[in-house]
């Protein structure tokens, strides 16, 4: 069985609007129908956001609408964006997945939401957050999908880079556990040992020069133990 595939359309099959969309020719339909003509469409033209209008009642559901923002997001010109499957945007860095769901709503003609690696024209990956929704006529047919596209790499990337930043604190808080149970058992422990083998000592019969050596030791092992204290509670800080 041959299936029909949606072409590019060339410059004879387009329209522009005075905002600057771009509509193909014989779709009007369509796009009245999804209430992008007129006033709404001159808006349509100035927003930021990409958006476009796909006619599922055409061979392979082809773009038949486009405002400027998708041209400059994409980076494609109009005449290669018209009469083309959304899909066209896609590369090998796209999750699959992702995709699956959207074909899955676009057949239960329902909306849906979906971050997409996609790909512009110079073939750089961003991540476009996609909304598609459909659009039906007073009958209840299904005239039209409606997908709003979002550059969301830079909210992505900062999401991704604060995981990484949370990962690192996470490391050098277990760093510093570490460190705190390592003073605390290396090094506090024996010299409470220290401490008490002196005290055990300055109990037993020690001439006056014995005794002042064993009381130098002492202060000093309390000196030294009460700094390793100190530390350990400024790391706990």
């Amino acid at each position: 069985m041959i299936k029909a595939v949606a072409m590019p359309a060339s410059s004879h099959d387009m329209i522009r609007d005075a905002g600057g969309n771009a509509y193909l020719r014989g779709a009007l339909k369509s796009v009245s129908a999804a209430g992008f003509d007129g006033a709404l469409g001159l808006a349509i033209a100035s927003t930021p956001t990409g958006v476009v209008i796909t006619d599922p009642n055409l061979p392979d559901c082809p773009i038949v609408f486009c405002n400027p923002a998708f041209l400059k997001i994409t980076g494609y010109p109009v005449e290669e964006v018209l009469g083309r499957n959304c899909r066209f945007l896609q590369g090998p860095g796209t999750d699959t997945a992702a995709t699956h769901l959207l074909r899955r709503a676009v057949a239960e003609k329902r909306a849906i939401t979906v971050e997409l690696v996609n790909y512009r024209r110079d073939r750089k990956r961003f991540i476009n957050e996609l909304r598609t929704s459909p659009v039906f006529d007073a009958d209840g047919h299904l005239v039209a999908f409606v997908g709003i596209q979002h550059d969301v790499t830079a909210r992505v990337r900062a999401e991704r880079e604060a995981v990484k930043a949370r990962r690192a604190a996470e490391r050098a808080n277990q760093e510093k556990s570490d460190f705190l149970a390592f003073m605390s058992h290396e090094i506090r422990t024996p010299l409470h040992g220290v401490m008490g083998t002196l005290s055990l000592l300055l109990d037993t019969g020690l001439d006056a020069e014995q005794r002042a050596y064993a009381e130098t030791s002492r202060r000093c092992g309390q000196t030294l133990l009460g700094t390793v204290n100190e530390l350990l509670d400024l790391s706990r800080i």
